[in-house]
């Protein structure tokens, strides 16, 4: 099951904030992955992949074929 997060639009703090909020929730539902929105931007591509390489919740990530996005896959939650 995948969920999808769009940051479009978004300040850089706005977005980390939401994106650890949706990724916390995510994993609480049982989702196993997300695919974070970003574009192709500077600001939100270099938060999302700080953010993703340092969440403890984040299993692995990789960008999309056409980079405007974040595959992520989220740790299970044995529940």
């Amino acid at each position: 099951m995948e969920y999808a997060v769009d940051l479009h639009g978004m300040k850089a703090q706005e977005a980390e904030t939401y994106l650890q909020r949706c990724v916390d929730s995510c994993f609480c539902q049982g989702y196993t992955s997300i695919r974070v929105i970003c574009g192709h931007g500077f600001v939100l591509r270099s938060m999302a992949m700080e953010f993703l390489s340092k969440d403890p919740l984040v299993k692995n990530w990789s960008w999309s074929d056409d980079g405007g996005s974040a595959v992520v896959t989220l740790e299970e939650n044995h529940k």
